[in-house]
């Protein structure tokens, strides 16, 4: 290896900046890392243990199996992780030699170093404490030399750059999985949800929206925008969305909502406007000025919530939530228990159990209880 002073770092500190934003990008930083540094494998651990996630975000040589045995914890286990997590943060050090674990650890080195030619490892940990852990491994043959000081300094002077990097990293992945929990969420809601830019181009919906488009086709979305099919009620969509952007029209003037038909259905589509100031505080990262916020529903939908929701929710059995989600869609005791083939007898006794749970004795408090719970 070169002299440390005469090592030209500027790429690789490039790739690890690179990765902060390209997370694919980590496997190639590995790489070259590996190839600065003479090390057949290495990984770069990721675990975020404030939101008990843990992976192997970037690796160069390794078999899958690694980066399953970390993700599912496993690692914990590894002899060679340990001596690193033992390590000071900032300070890379070699932590195993095969003359070494061979003499003093004779199973692991027979079953696993010496069958992946694993010989030297050096180690360094960027980040290790009560919120997250993060450090890179890095794997010499045993036909290699040790980790020199020389080396393993390198790795010492990348130290910032990594725990910058990775912050930024952990930042990233904190709001895209935000993100997906939201959208997520908002796509299990009975509402459609649409948003659109200050100039009315469609930048969100949830999959509800999409449903309801596709069963009741007085709104469809045509490339961007939204097309309605009833000539009148077009007007009246327009209007209402000027009408939520004009900054001298406030309180319940604001408060705008229009029907859209369609000859082929029997109810109109209802929409729901508001700006994104009156709205939830973000739609998956996407807001920005003038947005519109609109809520669509079906009178003619079906009430479809999974059973296991209720189940969570309330503490009902699937019995129950069963016979909950028939009321809220319109069914009478009698129908249900025809269509379950069970009993009426049996169907009251669910409804009691449903009645007591949610501390209500009127079917018709059943049904406002469970459609106003925003699933679907």
């Amino acid at each position: 290896m070169p002299l440390l002073c005469d090592i030209d770092l500027l790429p690789l500190i490039d790739d690890i900046y690179e990765s902060a934003y390209r997370p694919d990008h980590w496997n190639l930083t590995l790489a070259n890392l590996c190839q600065l540094l003479s090390s057949k494998s290495g990984a770069l651990l990721f675990e975020d243990r404030a939101e008990q996630t843990r992976e192997m975000i970037g690796s160069h040589n390794l078999p899958g199996i690694p980066k399953v045995a970390y993700r599912m914890g496993l690692a914990k286990h590894d002899l060679i992780f340990k001596f690193q997590e033992s390590q000071p943060v900032g300070r890379a050090k070699l932590v195993a030699r095969h003359e070494e674990i061979s003499q003093t650890n004779p199973l692991y080195y027979r079953i696993l170093m010496k069958p992946n030619d694993v010989g030297y490892v050096a180690a360094i940990n960027f980040f290790n404490d009560g919120e997250w852990h993060a450090g890179i491994g890095l794997h010499r043959s045993t036909k290699a030399m040790p980790f020199g000081e020389d080396e393993l300094q390198l790795l010492n002077i990348l130290t910032p750059h990594f725990q910058r990097s990775l912050r930024i990293h952990r930042e990233l992945y904190r709001a895209q999985s935000r993100e997906e929990s939201l959208e997520g969420a908002l796509s299990r809601l009975m509402l459609g949800i649409i948003v659109l830019n200050s100039n009315d181009k469609v930048v969100y919906l949830n999959k509800v929206a999409e449903k309801l488009m596709e069963t009741h086709p007085s709104l469809q979305v045509v490339g961007d925008k939204l097309y309605v099919h009833n000539t009148e009620d077009n007007q009246a969509f327009t209007k209402m969305l000027s009408t939520l952007r004009d900054p001298h029209i406030t309180g319940s003037q604001r408060d705008q909502a229009v029907g859209l038909r369609h000859p082929d259905r029997p109810h109109p589509l209802t929409i729901l406007g508001a700006t994104s100031q009156e709205s939830p505080s973000s739609f998956g990262g996407i807001r920005s000025q003038g947005q519109i916020v609109l809520y669509l529903s079906n009178p003619d939908s079906r009430f479809t919530a999974p059973e296991e929701d209720l189940i969570e929710l309330f503490g009902l059995t699937r019995s129950e939530a069963e016979t909950a989600i028939a009321l809220a869609n319109g069914l009478s005791l009698d129908d249900f228990a025809a269509q379950k083939r069970v009993s009426k007898e049996t169907v009251r006794s669910h409804l009691k159990g449903v009645l007591s749970k949610l501390g209500v004795s009127r079917q018709q408090d059943v049904v406002r209880i469970i459609l106003g719970s925003g699933l679907g």
